[in-house]
C-alpha cells in the first residue's frame, strides 16, 4: 500500500501504540494540581494517572512533562492544554509526553487569549503580546470535537515535534492568521477532519494566512480532504465579531521530505481560490463581478522532495511564483501536479503566474 514510513517513524508510530493507549483501563483518576501549574516553573504529571481537567499554563518558563499520562475532557470539557497569554508576553514553555484526549473543541491550543475585535491595528503589539517559543513534543492528540492542535493569531516560533495528531474532528494542526516562524517537524498527522457521520470536512494542516513556517519530515496519512490546505481567509463571521481581515497571505512556507498517502489530495496552494463562500459571511471584498468568490492568496511556498502515494491529486496550484520540486509521486505527473482552471480566471482574467514545476518523478508506491 505505502512506500513504508522511514525507521524513525515506525518507531514513532510503535512508541504511541505502547504507551499511549496501554493499559488504559488500569489508569486511575487523579487531581491535577493546578496552583503548581500557574506559577511557572516545572511539573510532572503521574504516569498512572487520568486527569480529567483543563489545563492554562499563564507564565513563562513553564514545563508540563505529562510522562505519558492521559489529559481526559471526557466529551464534556472545552479544551485540554491552553498555553494563554492573556494580553502579556509568555514564552519558553515546554509541553511533552502529553496524551490529550476527548475534548470538546482543541486538545493543544497556544493562544494570546485576545479576542479579535481587541488586536491592536500595530501589529509589531500584536506579537509582542502573544506567546512565542512554545514547544510540544513527544505527545499524542487524538479524538478531540474540533482542531488537535491550534495555534492562534500571532502566535511565533512555535515547535511542534515528534507528536501524533490523530483523529481529531476538525483540523489536525491549524496555524492561524499572523502567526509566522512554526516549525512542525517528524509527526504523524492522520485521519483528522471527520464529522461523527463520517463526512469530510477539513485537512491535516490547515496554513491560513500564516507565513514563513517549516513543515519538515511529517507523515500525512488518511485525513479526510488532504495533507496541507494553504490559503486566506475571507474574514469569515466577520459581522458576528469572529473575524478578522487578515492582512498576511500565505506565503514564504517551506514543505520539505514529508510523505502523504491516502487523501484527496495532498498539497493544495490556494485552496480557496475557487470555492464558493457566499455563505461564510465574508469580510473581504468578493471579485470583481461575483458575490460568492474571493481571491486567494499563497504565494512563494516550496513543497520540495515530498512523496505523494495513493492521493487522488498531488498537489494544486492555484497561487503564484510557487516552487514544486524534486518530489516522488505515483501515477501520471502531468495529473498528479495540476494548475486548474481557477474562479481568479474566470472573474479577472488573472492566470496563475511564475509557478516552478520541474524535477518532480513518477515512482511507484511499494506494498
Amino acid at each position: 500500500m505505502l512506500e513504508k514510513y522511514s525507521r524513525g517513524t515506525c518507531f514513532l508510530i510503535l512508541f504511541f501504540l505502547l504507551n499511549s493507549s496501554h493499559a488504559y483501563s488500569n489508569l486511575r483518576t487523579c487531581s491535577f494540581p493546578k496552583d503548581e501549574i500557574k506559577s511557572g516553573g516545572g511539573i510532572e504529571l503521574n504516569s498512572e494517572c487520568i486527569y480529567q481537567t483543563n489545563i492554562y499554563i499563564t507564565e513563562s518558563n513553564t514545563e508540563l512533562n505529562c510522562n505519558y499520562a492521559t489529559i481526559d475532557g471526557k466529551g464534556s470539557l472545552s479544551n485540554g492544554i491552553m498555553i494563554i497569554g492573556g494580553g502579556k508576553p509568555i514564552k519558553n514553555i515546554i509541553i511533552k509526553k502529553c496524551h490529550v484526549m476527548g475534548f470538546k473543541h482543541s486538545g493543544i491550543g497556544v493562544t494570546s487569549g485576545i479576542s479579535p475585535e481587541k488586536l491592536s491595528i500595530d501589529h509589531d503589539i500584536n506579537y509582542t503580546n502573544s506567546p512565542s517559543n512554545v514547544k510540544i513534543i513527544d505527545s499524542h492528540v487524538e479524538n478531540n470535537g474540533g482542531v488537535g492542535i491550534y495555534i492562534d493569531d500571532y502566535v511565533t516560533n512555535t515547535t511542534i515535534q515528534d507528536t501524533k495528531i490523530n483523529n481529531n474532528g476538525g483540523v489536525g494542526i491549524y496555524l492561524d492568521q499572523a502567526s509566522q516562524k512554526n516549525k512542525i517537524i517528524h509527526n504523524i498527522i492522520e485521519k483528522n477532519g471527520f464529522l461523527p457521520s463520517g463526512k469530510a470536512q477539513r485537512e491535516g494542516l490547515a496554513i491560513d494566512s500564516s507565513a514563513n513556517n517549516l513543515i519538515i519530515g511529517n507523515v500525512f496519512l488518511g485525513n479526510a480532504l488532504g495533507g496541507i490546505y494553504l490559503y486566506k481567509n475571507c474574514g469569515e463571521q466577520f459581522s458576528k465579531g469572529k473575524s478578522v481581515i487578515r492582512w498576511q497571505h500565505s506565503d514564504y512556507n517551506i514543505i520539505e521530505k514529508n510523505k502523504f498517502y491516502n487523501q484527496p489530495v495532498g498539497v493544495w496552494i490556494a485552496s480557496r481560490q475557487s470555492m464558493d463562500l457566499s455563505k461564510w459571511d465574508c469580510g473581504d471584498k468578493p471579485m470583481k463581478g461575483s458575490i460568492s468568490f474571493y481571491e486567494d492568496y499563497a504565494d512563494k511556498n516550496s513543497v520540495i522532495k515530498n512523496s505523494f502515494c495513493n492521493n487522488s491529486r498531488a498537489v494544486i496550484i492555484e497561487g503564484n511564483h510557487n516552487k514544486i520540486i524534486y518530489n516522488e509521486l505515483d501515477g501520471n505527473l502531468k495529473n498528479g501536479i495540476s494548475e486548474p482552471f481557477s474562479m481568479r480566471e474566470k472573474f479577472l482574467g488573472v492566470k496563475n503566474k511564475g509557478n516552478e514545476i520541474k524535477n518532480n518523478l513518477a515512482k511507484q508506491c511499494l506494498n
